[in-house]
């Protein structure tokens, strides 16, 4: 989730460029940003696959509230994928995926158990354009764990084993683990998240940021490009030695509206040399 950038006032830009860029994991291609929708509104989708891809769904509408269905299905057309809806708890996903056109051209596939009275999340696969190709899921080898992320409206009224109250998660709020019934229990609000990770139960996470550009905008400081999730929380960070100094922020956290965010970091340090580093914050 962070990446090290060490810049200073003796490395002349293109060599600090060169230092900027190495180093990048190449996991980071196992990761893809999808826009879907229109509006004044926005919210994420973000699914952490079992191989380690990450994709996010930036989506966006009009209206003062969106369910987790809707959001769902809303990108299953933009993408051109397919909704898979069977009444048996242990109906296999891929074939169900092969009864639609072929999977290395389909977008978001979702599978549904039509059994339950509200959508209750079996699968998921993603091979659309410029996405993790495979990434999916095999029942019954594991489960998908939903989370959400306020502003955001839970209804619990149908989770299982036991009704609970309803709940409303603060704009900004920290991941919410419940009992959920299904994708119905959810209304999302400007700026909400649903996340769905595969097989464990650790909250979703979004891709690494990476460094897309570096140049110099005066004497003292540097204009540091890099690839961000939009609605995303993020702060730059700085210290003078690796093994000792304690990260300091850059300025203040910045919210991402694009998919690439320009940061103004300090290039001169009293030692000659600084570190930079890119934290996604909660």
């Amino acid at each position: 989730m962070k990446e090290k950038l060490r810049g200073g006032s003796r490395f002349p830009a293109a060599a600090l460029a060169a230092l900027l860029f190495l180093g990048i994991p190449s996991g980071w291609t196992q990761s893809a940003l999808v826009f879907t929708g229109s509006g004044s509104n926005a919210c994420q989708l973000i699914l952490n696959f079992p191989g380690g891809e990450r994709v996010v769904f930036h989506h966006r509408w009009n209206g003062t509230a969106l369910s987790a269905k809707t959001l769902l299905e809303s990108v299953v057309t933009a993408t051109g994928g397919g909704l898979v809806v069977s009444e048996g708890y242990s109906t296999l996903f891929d074939p169900a995926v092969l009864t639609l056109t072929n999977p290395a051209t389909t977008g978001l596939v979702v599978h549904y158990q039509g059994s339950y009275s509200h959508p209750y999340l079996n699968g998921i696969r993603w091979n659309g354009p410029a996405g993790p190709a495979g990434a999916d899921y095999r029942f019954p080898d594991d489960w998908w764990h939903l989370w959400v992320r306020g502003p955001a409206h839970v209804d619990q009224s149908l989770a299982w084993p036991d009704p609970l109250p309803p709940l409303d998660l603060a704009p900004g709020s920290s991941w919410f683990f419940g009992e959920f019934s299904g994708l119905a229990d959810l209304d999302l609000a400007d700026g909400a998240s649903v996340g769905l990770t595969f097989g464990t139960a650790d909250p979703p996470s979004l891709p690494a940021p990476s460094v897309q550009s570096v140049l110099p905008s005066s004497a003292n400081t540097l204009q540091v490009g890099f690839s961000t999730v939009p609605g995303a929380r993020y702060q730059l960070e700085t210290r003078t030695d690796l093994s000792g100094a304690a990260w300091a922020p850059v300025g203040d956290p910045v919210v991402a509206s694009s998919s690439s965010t320009t940061f103004t970091a300090p290039a001169g340090h009293p030692s000659g040399r600084g570190f930079f580093r890119l934290a996604v914050l909660p």
